[in-house]
């Protein structure tokens, strides 16, 4: 259903030693994927290129969540969680 997820130029966010998260973009369609791959709780700060996140629930993914007033800063993971996301 996302023509993003399997053309897209893919781009990795910055290292975290708990977290793999990176962003594919296709025909102007931006699709964030995180995952959290540790048993703790972690944070990623957004790069400030990404203002709004509307989570994928449609995934089956769970155990994060978006944090900010008015734009996307960061998202919450708790163990094992993850998240696709449409940004902009």
């Amino acid at each position: 259903q996302q023509p993003v997820m399997l053309r897209g130029a893919l781009t990795l966010l910055p290292q975290h030693p708990q977290l793999l998260a990176f962003e594919r973009e296709f025909k102007g369609q931006r699709v964030l994927c995180a995952f959290n791959l540790s048993e703790q709780p972690a944070t990623l700060r957004l790069p400030a290129n990404i203002s709004t996140v509307h989570v994928l629930t449609d995934a089956g993914l769970s155990g994060a969540q978006v944090q900010g007033m008015g734009h996307a800063e960061s998202i919450e993971f708790s163990a094992w969680g993850a998240l696709y996301a449409q940004v902009s």
